[in-house]
């Protein structure tokens, strides 16, 4: 007769705090350097265990400079892991991980307004398009 385990739900959460100097924050040949702070929270929440329960992870971190060296960055993760034990004996299970991060970094801005000046740029070299 096979027996049950009970479900056991552990959670931690953390948050932090880190401050430091970057000597290229922008990855760019002759950037300057930054002052950082960074502020990370954290969530983690499993109910069972790897092998046979489910998970949840959510992760928050923003990291800013000075503003006239670049913009801030940030990162925000959730996952949701599900795992089944398949067969008892060998301690074979599968795992489905569902992630979704986004993230805001300097480079993404830094692209975005070279594209827009690039693009302001073509429409002025274009000249005027009246049609009569």
């Amino acid at each position: 007769m096979a027996q049950t385990v009970p479900s056991e739900a552990v959670s931690v959460g953390s948050i932090g705090l880190r401050g430091g100097f970057d000597s290229n924050p922008t990855d760019t040949p002759g950037a300057h350097g930054s002052l950082s702070v960074t502020q990370t929270v954290s969530y983690d929440y499993l109910r069972g265990s790897l092998q046979d329960g489910i998970a949840l992870k959510l992760r928050a971190t923003d990291t800013i400079y000075d503003p006239n060296v670049v913009a801030p960055s940030t990162n925000v993760v959730a996952a949701a892991t599900v795992a089944t034990r398949i067969a008892p004996n060998p301690g074979v299970s599968a795992t489905l991980t569902t992630m979704i991060d986004g993230a805001s970094s300097a480079l993404h801005a830094i692209a975005q307004s070279r594209r827009i000046r690039r693009s302001m740029r073509q429409i002025a070299s274009s000249g005027p398009n009246i049609r009569g």
